[in-house]
């Protein structure tokens, strides 16, 4: 489930458009090797139906996106936490599941959720993906990461902006700013209690 306030919604909305992300997130142009699975773990990952395989008859070479790359990092650090593959179902929909209509947040996981969290990481939002011990998947921005963070169950947080700039870095050298973080919400909030 994807938390994010109206206005940094819409800022995720115009970085897609005015970036063209969408054609950016899902051309299929890297590699094998610019991942840092292994044959095994790639084949592991496709027979648990946790990774597409978009090869003829499962021939030639895979070729993933970058939205691709960002989801095999998310899962590898997972896996760390020894994170099954059952509980990354919800993972796998919330970035490849189609949406039943427009890309806008839903109760169902779809590719939507994914979409505008990697989005907001562009447009310079701290975004934190979450999943509790059933596999249920929550994005967060700085906002509602404050609020609505706290569970019942244990919760993976993940730092998006970390895992999307390691990429990033290995493509164009560079990293993504943050302008609208948590760190600066705290900031705004002493500011204004004075």
């Amino acid at each position: 489930m994807l938390f994010i306030t109206d206005n940094l919604l819409a800022k995720a909305s115009e970085t897609i458009k005015k970036c063209n992300l969408g054609d950016i997130f899902n051309q299929k142009k890297y590699t094998i090797a610019d991942t840092p699975l292994s044959y095994r773990q790639a084949n592991t990952l496709d027979k648990d139906k946790l990774l597409n395989d978009n090869r003829t008859g499962g021939k030639g070479w895979r070729k993933f996106s970058f939205k691709e790359l960002v989801y095999i990092d998310i899962v590898l650090d997972l896996k760390k936490f020894g994170v099954k593959h059952e509980q990354l179902k919800q993972l796998w929909q919330s970035f490849f599941k189609e949406p039943d209509g427009l890309l806008v947040p839903s109760l169902v996981p779809n590719r939507g959720e994914s979409e505008i969290a990697i989005s907001s990481v562009f447009g310079g939002v701290e975004m934190v993906l979450c999943i509790d011990s059933d596999g249920e998947i929550l994005y967060f921005d700085p906002q509602f990461s404050t609020k609505y963070s706290q569970s019942s169950k244990p919760l993976i947080r993940v730092s998006l902006n970390v895992v999307i700039n390691k990429i990033i870095k290995l493509i164009i050298k560079e990293e993504l700013p943050v302008e609208d973080s948590i760190k600066k919400l705290i900031v705004e909030y002493k500011l204004i209690e004075k």
